[in-house]
């Protein structure tokens, strides 16, 4: 099964206390699992196909082929039921979830074949396997499918909301052929979320797990981890007791591209010099004991850190904003942290999210980039980190120019392509956009947009078409109710 499709995905938050984050998978996965017998009773039947395929969340349609191995013509009654994890039949309201058939007069070596549609809200979420049996006269058979063929969704969404059963529940949508109703996750529901964060899990064996990471708001992180069936959650340290401003986001987390492993890192409570971040890592198995980053600078308190994956080896670039105003970056090289590299020590406002972090994909360099003040200023790494001066958004840059207060680097993960394209929002509500080529910048500063709804949080996002060179953006303008967008095709 082949899947091509250009997609692109926006979220708009409008609210100065929430984020979330969607998490994509573009590639068609088809998983692979394996029928079982659980028993036969002088069966003259096989089962040559069992798979299913969700429609969105609600459907689900299971097709089941049948051969007659024996030497006579058999017929058979067909009974099909939608199990849950625990192996017991899903209920749709107070009815089970079973559906009968009958195959007559199937010659020897004949086949027979029909698809059933099971429908129910957040059915996806809920079934883990059809139970198939086969009788006649007496019991034919009974077997179970293990999945059979299923595409892994095109996307989640993970965030906060009021709805359902309140705040204290974070919420997620799957998305493959539709967005999914809303789910909730309902441990440990003692504290309200206010950041999340979500992504799946990249490596190729492992692209049915995902995580949501979250912030609450009496300073905990707590991670809930998706095997494919079910969540799983774990409470894993506290960043503060009392937020010291709103809108901070002091964690974050990214996936090693081939072992899956997952990496999350988190401002530290204590006060301890050696500690100011704490790291810890999913293994597949479990989540490790926290390890600590020392900023050498002495005691600091991070405000901001963002985390991203190279797509291509295990490494990981990180770029981190102090209560001070310092900005540092690090690299992950699948064991430990290193090559730490000071790109600012005066950032003007920590409030906003004036940092970001991108690998370039062909190269696998990494470039970063910080508002500071009126300017950007960007440093690359190569192997070690080199600075490459700042820039304007604007020509000729006086007192009266707006300090720019939200950086976003998204590079294009396209196989022969360096590019990475710069977002960046001004304290005057104006958004503007810079194309990095992988050697140099292609064009000045570009204004997209000369008023955005508000500069106090990040109400523009953007993407890279997966499959050209186009780039969309979209963005909240000032008195519009809808969302705006631009698609913008680069030179070269």
């Amino acid at each position: 099964m082949k899947i091509n499709r250009d997609v692109v995905i926006v979220l708009a938050v409008f609210t100065l206390f929430v984020s979330s984050t969607t998490a994509w998978y573009f590639n068609p996965i088809v998983e692979e699992k394996t029928m079982e017998i659980v028993s036969i009773i002088e069966t003259p039947f096989v089962v040559l196909q069992s798979d299913y395929v969700y429609l969105g969340s609600n459907k689900i349609v299971f097709t089941l082929e049948l051969e007659n191995s024996a030497i006579s013509t058999q017929s058979t009654n067909i009974e099909i039921q939608a199990l849950d994890s625990s192996g017991e039949i899903i209920l749709d309201g107070e009815v089970e979830m079973i559906q009968n058939s009958t195959a007559l007069n199937i010659p020897p070596g004949g086949t027979y074949m029909e698809s059933f549609t099971f429908e129910k809200k957040g059915l996806r979420t809920e079934l883990n396997v059809f139970m198939i049996i086969l009788w006649w006269d007496t019991t034919q058979g009974v077997f179970t499918s293990g999945g059979g063929t299923s595409i892994t969704p095109k996307a989640f969404i993970a965030y906060r909301s009021s709805d359902i059963s309140g705040p204290k529940y974070p919420k997620y949508k799957f998305y493959d052929l539709e967005w999914s109703a809303a789910q909730q996750l309902n441990e440990p529901a003692n504290q309200e979320v206010t950041i999340v964060r979500s992504a799946w899990n990249p490596a190729s064996s492992m692209t049915d797990n995902a995580l949501i990471v979250l912030l609450t708001n009496q300073g905990y992180v707590d991670a809930y981890k998706y095997d494919g069936f079910s969540w799983n959650f774990a409470r894993l340290g506290r960043v503060w007791k009392n937020a010291p401003r709103d809108m901070i986001r002091p964690f974050d987390f990214a996936y090693e591209s081939l072992s899956g492993d997952a990496v999350l890192v988190y401002k530290d409570n204590s006060t301890d010099p050696s500690r100011d971040l704490v790291y810890r890592i999913w293994d597949g198995s479990g989540w490790t004991d926290p390890a600590y980053i020392d900023d050498p600078a002495g005691r600091k308190e991070y405000y901001w850190v963002t985390l991203e994956s190279d797509p291509l080896t295990d490494e990981i670039a990180m770029i981190g904003v102090t209560s001070d105003g310092g900005v540092n970056c690090w690299v992950w090289d699948g064991s430990s942290w290193d090559s730490r590299y000071l790109l600012s020590s005066s950032v003007t406002d920590v409030g906003y999210e004036v940092a970001s972090i991108a690998w370039e994909y062909n190269s696998g360099e990494v470039i970063a980039a910080v508002a500071d003040g009126q300017y950007v200023k960007v440093a690359r790494y190569t192997g070690s980190w080199s600075g490459m001066g700042s820039f304007s958004l604007v020509l000729n840059p006086n007192r009266r120019t707006p300090d720019i207060n939200w950086v976003v680097l998204k590079p294009h993960r396209v196989s022969g392509s360096d590019r990475v394209m710069l977002m960046a929002l001004d304290d005057g509500e104006k958004l503007y956009i810079r194309q990095w080529s992988g050697s140099s910048w292609l064009s000045l500063p570009e204004l997209m947009d000369d008023r955005l709804q508000t500069e106090q949080s990040r109400c523009f996002d953007g993407d890279w078409m997966p499959t050209d060179t186009s780039f969309i953006l979209f963005a909240g303008q000032f008195n519009t109710q809808q969302l705006s967008y631009k698609v913008w095709s680069p030179s070269g």
